[in-house]
């Protein structure tokens, strides 16, 4: 497959999903697809095999954004948290420091609309072709008498434009809900720090079995020593 520097090699994407309340691995398998796109829905199969049951919440990054498989989680009922590319772009330095990016605008869910920095709503005007995708554009005409238009737009007035599915606006604005941020943050600190701990404490830096199913044998070994530890750190927080 592919690398990120689009070399062809032996490489593997590991998936792989870690309960937020232990930090145990659950599930995880190996793919030879170079991106996580098409991954929501195996991912949600793997733990529902392994686990016998959904998870109540799924948070994923934005590589795992995609029209089809969204509609997997809303039929099974899993309240599913993935940024958009605006959202993801957040921590950028440039994006923070510009108030008046897509990013930093409000959006709210029930009244379908965004909330720019001068307290104007952007509402829905209609559906327009971009790029061969129909979008949805939002806009305002107080543009034209606001004070500060210049540095907010160089068009006539702002538009703001989203992808027609009904099932990314709801996520939209769940992800923007307190809770939905407080999710992602929880899932930043438990895949990274899983990662972190293959790659600084246990020195695992690459596989060192070739194949696909003798290279996940070695990361189910790793991920068994991974939930022994997650165990053992629990049992002496209680004796604790």
């Amino acid at each position: 497959m592919k690398d990120k520097k689009q070399n062809i090699g032996l490489n593997y994407n590991y998936q792989v999903a870690v309960d937020s309340k232990n930090g145990m691995v659950v599930s995880q398998y190996l793919t030879q697809n170079p991106t996580d796109a098409h991954e929501l829905f195996e991912i949600l199969n793997h733990i529902k095999i392994e686990m016998d049951i959904y998870p109540q919440v799924l948070v994923a990054d934005n590589g795992y954004m995609d029209d089809i498989a969204l509609k997997y989680p809303h039929k099974n009922n899993i309240r599913l948290l993935i940024p958009d590319r605006a959202e993801s772009s957040k921590s950028k330095s440039k994006i923070k420091e510009n108030p008046y990016t897509k990013a930093n605008l409000t959006y709210n869910w029930k009244t379908d609309s965004y909330l720019c920095p001068m307290g104007e709503q952007l509402n829905y005007k209609n559906n327009r072709k971009l790029n061969g995708k129909w979008m949805r554009v939002y806009s305002t005409n107080k543009c034209k008498t606001c004070p500060i238009k210049k540095q907010c737009t160089k068009s006539r007035v702002k538009e703001i434009f989203e992808p027609i599915d009904d099932l990314r606006l709801k996520m939209k604005a769940d992800f923007q809900t307190p809770e939905g941020k407080n999710y992602y943050k929880k899932r930043a600190n438990l895949s990274e720090s899983h990662f972190a701990l293959l790659r600084n404490i246990r020195h695992f830096q690459k596989l060192n079995r070739t194949g696909m199913k003798n290279a996940e044998k070695e990361l189910t070994i790793l991920s068994i020593a991974h939930n022994i530890q997650k165990i053992h750190e629990n049992l002496k927080a209680t004796i604790i």
